[in-house]
C-alpha cells in the first residue's frame, strides 16, 4: 500500500485520483458506519482499507496532544503502516501529526501536488478548492 491516512474528508474523490488504497482504522469505520450511507459501504468494500490498531496507543497520543481519539486513532495506523503522508484540515491535528514525525498537508496541498503531477488540471482543481 502507497501508504497514507486521512482525517479529512475526501473532497469528492480527490484522493481516489492520487491513491489507489486509503487506510482508515476500525474506531473510524465504526464512526462512519453508523450514518447508513450507501456510499460509505461501496467504499468499503472498495478502496478503504480498514486496520485494528492499540486503542492503549491512541488514547495515549490524544491525551499527550489534546486531540480527539479518532484523530489519535488516525495518527495510530499512519505510524503502524509507516505511511509517508498524513492529511489533516484541523491545525490541532496537523501539530501533533508534525511532532511525531509525520509529513502533513491539507487538501489545499493535495490539490497542489495533483496539479504538479498532472494527475487533475487546473481546472478540476479549482472545482476541488470550491467543494
Amino acid at each position: 500500500m502507497d501508504a497514507f491516512v486521512a482525517q479529512s474528508k475526501n473532497r469528492n474523490g480527490l484522493y481516489r485520483k492520487y491513491w489507489k488504497e486509503e487506510g482508515k482504522p476500525e474506531y473510524i469505520k465504526l464512526e462512519i458506519t453508523c450514518k447508513n450511507n450507501p456510499d460509505i459501504q461501496k467504499a468499503l468494500n472498495s478502496f478503504l482499507k480498514v486496520f485494528r490498531i492499540s486503542k492503549a496507543k491512541a488514547d495515549n497520543i490524544a491525551q499527550r496532544h489534546g486531540i480527539h481519539v479518532g484523530e489519535a486513532h488516525v495518527k495510530t495506523l499512519g505510524e503502524e503502516l509507516k505511511a509517508h503522508l498524513f492529511l489533516s484540515n484541523e491545525r490541532k491535528v496537523r501539530k501533533a501529526a508534525k511532532e511525531e514525525g509525520f509529513d502533513v498537508v491539507g487538501t489545499i496541498g493535495i490539490i497542489l501536488k495533483a496539479v504538479k503531477k498532472k494527475i487533475i488540471e487546473i481546472p478540476e482543481a479549482i472545482l476541488f478548492w470550491k467543494k
